[in-house]
């Protein structure tokens, strides 16, 4: 569950402007080298943010790519 509340905090944090560096940072303050019974290791959690913020970028570029399309004059 832990990756699933890691998701939505990122999802919200990057809405309000924070980075994918914000976040690694804000991780790194006790990182845990090995999985404990509640939380994975944070190079997983890392592993995962970056994941996350590769979606987020590529959701980004198709909505740009579509906005361009439509705002383009169309040639006949």
């Amino acid at each position: 569950h832990e990756y699933e509340a890691d998701a939505q905090g990122y999802a919200l944090a990057h809405e309000l402007g924070a980075t994918l560096d914000d976040a690694l940072s804000l991780l790194m303050r006790q990182p845990m080298i090995s999985d404990s019974a509640t939380h994975p290791a944070t190079r997983r959690r890392i592993a995962q943010f970056r994941m996350l913020q590769a979606r987020a970028d590529d959701v980004e570029a198709r909505g740009a790519m579509r906005a361009a399309q439509v705002s383009a004059p169309r040639q006949h």
